[in-house]
């Protein structure tokens, strides 16, 4: 593909995992509004309950969007998005296994704060590797953010398919989170 091949051989693999860290934040972006229907019958939740819930991911979504804002020229962008995922992951290792709601705001505040770091880094790191005056790299990048939130409710709404939980799902993107992690801690941060 001609916008991963004009790329500097070095960067073409930094922009890869990119994709893939764009394409799992699309999923666990909407994987929650396709849980909430198996949120309030298994947990017996109120919608007011489960809609604090879900608003404590965007709370810790705005807030870390603002603060990784900050952060970005000053700390070192590998950093940044190694503790976001790696945050990301323990969060959502935990999300879902109790019903109790307090425990859950906690978590899906955390979540949304991995993936307001998510957010930021990864737009950061595309600006500095995109030729001027072009976005097609950034674009290509937000594409896979939709393909990933079109892929979570598709494989919710056919777990019970496969005679699975629907709450085994946020362990599962735990571990592509973590793997996430680990993929970006070893090797370089090219954003150049």
């Amino acid at each position: 593909m001609e916008i991963i091949r004009g790329l500097p051989e070095k960067t073409q693999g930094f922009y890869l995992k990119l994709l893939a860290n764009f394409l799992l934040f699309g999923i666990t972006f909407t994987v929650f509004g396709a849980t909430v229907p198996h949120a309030v019958r298994s947990f017996h939740w109120s919608y007011t309950v489960t809609g604090v819930v879900l608003a404590f991911g965007s709370i810790g979504y705005f807030t870390t969007t603002m603060a990784a804002g900050l952060l970005a020229d000053k700390v070192s962008a590998k950093r940044l998005i190694v503790c976001g995922l790696a945050l990301q992951a323990l969060a959502l290792a935990g999300f879902a296994r109790s019903p109790l709601p307090w425990i859950n705001v906690v978590l899906s505040c955390l979540i949304g704060m991995g993936q307001g770091v998510t957010e930021v880094v990864s737009n950061y790191a595309v600006l500095r590797i995109e030729k001027p005056g072009e976005s097609r790299r950034m674009n290509l990048m937000h594409a896979c953010f939709c393909v990933g939130a079109m892929g979570a409710p598709f494989i919710v709404g056919n777990l019970s398919e496969l005679h699975l939980e629907w709450h085994r799902i946020f362990p599962a993107i735990a571990c592509l989170s973590a793997l996430m992690a680990l993929v970006f801690a070893h090797g370089p941060f090219v954003p150049t």
